[in-house]
C-alpha cells in the first residue's frame, strides 16, 4: 500500500526561487533590467538580501521596493532603506 501511495501522489513542491519577488523589487528600484542585467542581479542579490532583511528587522515600515544600493564594489556593498509615505521612490 505505501508503494501505491508514493507512486500516485505528488512529491513537494521544488524550491523556485523563494525570494524571487523581493529580488525583483530591489532590482527594479535600483535601475537593473531583469533581462540585460541577469549576471549582475545573480552576482549581486544575495549578498543584498540578506542586509535588506536585516534593514526590514530593524524598521519594518521599509518597503523591500524602497531598498536602494548605495556603493556595490567586489567585496564591499552598501544598502540604504528608505521609508516614504507617497509609496514606492521607483
Amino acid at each position: 500500500m505505501a508503494e501505491l501511495i508514493k507512486f500516485t501522489t505528488k512529491p513537494y513542491r521544488p524550491y523556485r526561487g523563494r525570494y524571487a519577488g523581493i529580488l525583483r523589487q530591489i532590482a527594479r528600484n535600483n535601475g537593473l533590467h531583469p533581462i540585460r542585467d541577469r549576471a549582475l542581479i545573480e552576482w549581486l542579490m544575495p549578498r543584498v538580501v540578506p542586509q535588506a532583511k536585516q534593514i526590514k528587522r530593524q524598521k519594518p515600515r521599509v518597503k523591500y521596493r524602497n531598498v536602494e544600493i548605495i556603493e556595490a564594489t567586489k567585496h564591499w556593498i552598501v544598502v540604504h532603506g528608505v521609508w516614504t509615505s507617497t509609496g514606492p521612490t521607483m
